[in-house]
């Protein structure tokens, strides 16, 4: 069991120093969450695996969307850009946890599905510099922790270096001066694999996922319920109740052609030895395929337990995502760095056309 000050870190860390200086309100009432004995119990009590204090933050703003008589008024006044005091902010959330802890408690079976769609601009540009080197026109794209599966259409998405106003645009800076991207190849068949996948028909499957966005960036939620809207028109994709390791080898023996999985931010949850058999199960059909392709969005701390060299973002990269491409023909090589969230990503190498 983790210990107080492990526990109380883990509040404290959640946010990058790129996002702290974006997010005063949830710095702040993070902060706060690690200093409050109820706040590290509640997530003292989490399975192992979602200890996670996004989880706690995304429940509070689950609580509020579901018409909380305090939270609600307060989170909505954030959301719409109004202006709220950060001591008002954290000593009203508090009080409301403090209250009624029971109202987090209960929600803690949930686990924190982001799917943030704006990932799908860095992964359209992953993706299209993989195929372009490989030869592939034809690709199967499998999202393992996929929740909705809203990232996997990069090539129905709209994305552009700066915002041009339209709701469903997905903005990603590049600071690779000179980059030139590929065009994402024709999907075929697009799989998502999820320990509980949602599907954007069910009207608390997309609460939930909306109550996972940091209530401070209003551009997202505008983006979400877009890309959501937009989601009803699209190819109906697979949808793959499982676990990450068992079912993807399960899928992937069913699958013919070339075939690119995708991970992003899910094998964190992963106890070390379960991202080593990750690991040790995409080796094997890379060993037994010529038509592989595994992009890995992670954070670079999980390098070593999934084969990959060591990478350490530059100073003002901090708290960024590696991006990682192994494929049958070539070893693991870090591609490049992002914002979690895809807000920006700069290529450093890999296999680019």
């Amino acid at each position: 069991m983790l210990d107080r000050h492990t526990m109380a870190d883990r509040y404290r860390h959640i946010l990058s120093p790129e996002d702290r200086a974006r997010l005063p309100l949830y710095s702040a009432l993070c902060d706060a969450l690690a200093e409050s004995d109820v706040a590290l119990d509640i997530l003292r009590t989490a399975a192992e695996r979602h200890q996670n204090p996004t989880l706690i933050l995304a429940i509070l703003h689950y609580v509020a969307l579901r018409g909380h008589p305090t939270l609600a008024p307060l989170y909505d006044d954030v959301r719409q850009g109004r202006e709220v005091e950060v001591e008002h902010f954290v000593s009203t959330v508090l009080a409301a946890l403090h209250a009624e802890p029971e109202l987090v408690r209960r929600e803690l079976h949930r686990s924190t599905q982001t799917n943030e769609p704006n990932r799908s601009a860095v992964l359209a540009r992953v993706i299209g510099d993989v195929a372009a080197s490989e030869g592939w026109m034809h690709i199967n794209l499998i999202d393992v922790g996929c929740s909705m599966g809203l990232n996997l259409y990069p090539d129905f998405v709209r994305i552009a270096d700066r915002d041009d106003g339209e709701p469903s645009t997905l903005v990603s800076e590049c600071r690779t001066p000179g980059y030139q991207p590929s065009r994402v190849p024709v999907i075929e068949q697009r799989i998502g694999i999820d320990a509980n996948p949602l599907d954007p028909r069910r009207g608390d499957d997309v609460l939930w996922l909306e109550a996972c966005i940091w209530p401070e960036e209003s551009r997202r939620f505008e983006r979400f319920a877009a890309i959501v809207a937009q989601a009803q028109t699209w190819p109906e994709p697979e949808r793959i109740q499982g676990d990450a390791v068992d079912t993807l080898d399960h899928v992937l023996f069913g699958v013919s052609g070339p075939t690119v999985v995708v991970n992003s931010w899910i094998l964190a949850y992963l106890r070390p030895e379960e991202r080593s058999r990750y690991r040790e199960m995409l080796d094997r059909h890379f060993a037994t395929r010529d038509d592989l392709a595994w992009i890995a969005f992670e954070h670079p701390s999980l390098n070593e337990t999934l084969g990959f060299d060591a990478a350490r973002p530059p100073v003002d990269y901090f708290g960024s995502t590696a991006v990682t491409v192994t494929t049958s023909n070539r070893p693991s090589t870090h591609w490049g760095w992002c914002h979690p969230h895809g807000h920006w990503f700069s290529v450093a190498s890999g296999p680019k056309a």
